[in-house]
């Protein structure tokens, strides 16, 4: 497990954001620092680690997402597909739901 939260902070990192301190994998937006001052929220990431551990990970004020998969498409099984295929879709509208709440709130 610890490699999988090691794995997905790596990918954070090299997407140009600042690493979270902690990694939740509960499957819910968590934010974070994406530019390491203080107040700054605008960084945030969603990690799964059943199954196929996958997430994504982005910053609101940059307007950058990334999702990120600990397998490639082409190691995973038929079944392993349709799984991940599914999470990501819903990945995406838990993201748009939070972008839109956090829109009526500026």
């Amino acid at each position: 497990m610890i490699d999988i939260t090691n794995q997905f902070k790596d990918a954070i990192s090299s997407a140009g954001l600042n690493q979270p301190e902690e990694i939740i994998d509960d499957g819910k937006i968590h934010r974070f620092s994406s530019s390491g001052k203080l107040r700054d929220d605008s960084g945030w990431y969603v990690l799964h680690s059943d199954g196929v551990a996958a997430g994504a990970f982005g910053c609101w004020r940059d307007g950058f997402t990334q999702n990120w998969c600990s397998k490639s498409a082409t190691q995973m099984t038929e079944s392993e597909r349709d799984v991940h295929f599914k999470r990501v879709q819903a990945m995406r509208v838990q993201r748009d739901s939070e972008q839109a709440h956090r829109n009526e709130s500026v």
